[in-house]
C-alpha cells in the first residue's frame, strides 16, 4: 500500500514522500523531521518517490563510470557495507527537485528503519541546499533561546553540547531550538528538532546525553519503549521555540589538559573557518546506522559541479562563506575548552557566562 508524507520546514522548505507503507516501529528515527510532518502541502520543493524506478539517464556524461549527469540531472547507483541503493535526482541545480529513490538494506535495520538512506542520507543535504537557495543556513549545532535570544553552541559529538543543553533548559527554563541542526535565516535562528523523541527521551531519563553505563541496558529498553509512542510534540515539560534572534556562538572543544577555559574570538574570519570546518566534517561523517559510516550526497554535487562548472551547485561553497560572513558579522563567539567530565560544576560556570 502507498502512503504520502508531508513535511513543511518554516515554510521555507516544503517535502513530500511517497513510499510504500511501513509498520514504522521507530518512527522518529525512519522519518526523522517528523516534527515538521503535516496533513496537508501545496508546492512541494521538493518529492521523494521511494522504490523500485526505471531511470532517464540516456544522453548524460558518465563520470568515474557510475555518475551519469547533465543538465540539472543526476543518477548512480552506490553501495556501502551493508546498504545498496540508486538515486535519480531531477531539478538538482535548480527549480523543484524530485527524486526517484530505491534503497536496500542486508540487516534488521531493514526492519526498523527501513526508509533510513532516504531520509537520513539523502534528504537532509537536500534540504541543506534548499535551505540554502533561499538564504537560510542549516549548521550543524545544539541551541537554545531565552528572552528571544539565541544561544548556538558548536562541537563535535562528546563534547557534552547535548548535556548543556539539557541542562540550560531543566534548570533555567531555556527554551529548546535543536540539539543537533539549526536553520539560521535573517538574523534568527529556526528550530530544528530533528529526531525529536529521542532528545526528548534524554531531557525526561539522562543526566547526560549519553546512556549510564552502569545500567546501559535498562536505559535501553526504556528508550526503545518511549520512542515507539504516539508522538505529542506540544506535550512537553519544556517549550520548543519556533525563533530567536541571534546573541552568541560557543565552540566546545574537549580539554587535553582536563581544565575549564573560556575565550572570546576576536576575528570574524577565525569565526568563519571554525564553523565552514565544522560543515565540512559534518559532512564526511554522515551516519546511518551501526557500522555503516559514508561521506554523503556531497560527492554527487561535486560530480554535478565538476561536469557544470558554471552552474549554481559549483558556486555553492565560495557563497556559503560569503553568507557565514553576513549571518554573524557583529556577534559575539567564543570558544569553550571543557574537562573530559561534564559536571554540575563546570555547568554552573557556563550559565554564569552566559547571563553576563
Amino acid at each position: 500500500m502507498k502512503e504520502t508524507i508531508n513535511y513543511n520546514i518554516h515554510d521555507l522548505v516544503k517535502i513530500r514522500i511517497n513510499r510504500t507503507k511501513t509498520k514504522d516501529l521507530l518512527k522518529d528515527l525512519n522519518l526523522r523531521f517528523s516534527y515538521f510532518q503535516v496533513n496537508k502541502l501545496s508546492n512541494p520543493d521538493i518529492i521523494i518517490n521511494i522504490g523500485p524506478f526505471q531511470p532517464s539517464n540516456n544522453n548524460c556524461k558518465v563520470l568515474e563510470q557510475k555518475y551519469f549527469v547533465k543538465e540539472n540531472y543526476f543518477y548512480c547507483k552506490d553501495s556501502e557495507k551493508n546498504a545498496r541503493w540508486e538515486v535519480e535526482i531531477f531539478g538538482l541545480d535548480k527549480g523543484k527537485t524530485i527524486i526517484n529513490f530505491n534503497e536496500n538494506i542486508f540487516d534488521v535495520q531493514k526492519i526498523i528503519t527501513p526508509n533510513i538512506i532516504s531520509q537520513q542520507f539523502l534528504l537532509r543535504s537536500l534540504i541543506e541546499w534548499k535551505l540554502f537557495q533561499k538564504k537560510a543556513l542549516l549548521i550543524h549545532a545544539g541551541a537554545v533561546s531565552k528572552n528571544n535570544e539565541a544561544f548556538l553552541f558548536i562541537g563535535r559529538g562528546s563534547t557534552f553540547k547535548t548535556s548543556l543543553i539539557m541542562d540550560l533548559i531543566r534548570e533555567n527554563g531555556f527554551e529548546y531550538l535543536g540539539d543537533d541542526f539549526v536553520i539560521l535565516y535573517k538574523n534568527k535562528v529556526l528550530s530544528f528538532p530533528a529526531v525529536f523523541q529521542e532528545f526528548n527521551f534524554r531531557i525526561n531519563y539522562l543526566p547526560t546525553e549519553e546512556l549510564r553505563k552502569e545500567r546501559y541496558f535498562q536505559d535501553l529498553i526504556l528508550w526503545f519503549n518511549f520512542i515507539r509512542k504516539k508522538k505529542d510534540y506540544k506535550n512537553t515539560f519544556f517549550k520548543v521555540s519556533k525563533s530567536s534572534k541571534v546573541n552568541s556562538i560557543f565552540f566546545i572543544e574537549r580539554s587535553n589538559i582536563n581544565k575549564f577555559s573560556i575565550r572570546k574570538i576576536k576575528k570574524l574570519d577565525y569565526t568563519i573557518k571554525k564553523l565552514l570546518f565544522n560543515t565540512e566534517l559534518e559532512r564526511l561523517i554522515i551516519s546511518l546506522n551501526a557500522g555503516l559510516v559514508i561521506g554523503g550526497p556531497y560527492k554527487y554535487f561535486l560530480m554535478y559541479s565538476l561536469a557544470f562548472p558554471r552552474s549554481n551547485l559549483a558556486s555553492y561553497e565560495k557563497k556559503l562563506t560569503e553568507n557565514y560572513k553576513k549571518t554573524f558579522t557583529g556577534i559575539s563567539s567564543y570558544e569553550f575548552d571543557i574537562p573530559l567530565k561534564y559536571d554540575k560544576k563546570i555547568f554552573r560556570r557556563i550559565i554564569k557566562f552566559i547571563k553576563g
